[in-house]
């Protein structure tokens, strides 16, 4: 944090080298907070005896040759293992996800449950 703080400002500083003056001059080096592991209920999945009962939403990455990522969102029957949906973008936010399924909803019909990692791109970054 603080050598980021130095290199914002022009300073030339290798960051090993800072941290060790940092640590032998017994200042206080800022703690790393553990992320704690979720200790709810954990239910095991059912599984769905006829299609269209469950689908599984989930995004994949992918770097391009240029250096641009690519997000695609995949949606699949859990039962018949069908891929319902893609759809792939450089820029997924929320609210293109959520017209995206709108319009699905609006095709297909509906599923009774959706199942999702809850990973880091499901969640909001404000």
């Amino acid at each position: 944090m603080l050598h980021e703080f130095l290199r914002n400002r022009n300073w030339m500083v290798n960051y090993n080298r800072f941290y060790r003056i940092y640590a032998e001059k017994g200042l206080q080096l800022r703690q790393r907070s553990q992320k704690k592991p979720y200790h709810g209920p954990h239910r095991p999945l059912a599984r769905p005896d006829k299609p269209d009962h469950t689908w599984a939403l989930d995004i994949v990455s992918q770097s391009l040759v240029n250096g641009r990522k690519v997000g695609i969102l995949s949606i699949v029957d859990i039962c018949t293992r069908e891929v319902k949906a893609l759809f792939g973008d450089t820029s997924l936010p929320a609210v293109r996800i959520v017209r995206f399924l709108d319009e699905l909803a609006r095709e297909t019909r509906l599923q009774e449950q959706i199942v999702m990692d809850n990973g880091l791109e499901f969640r909001s970054a404000h």
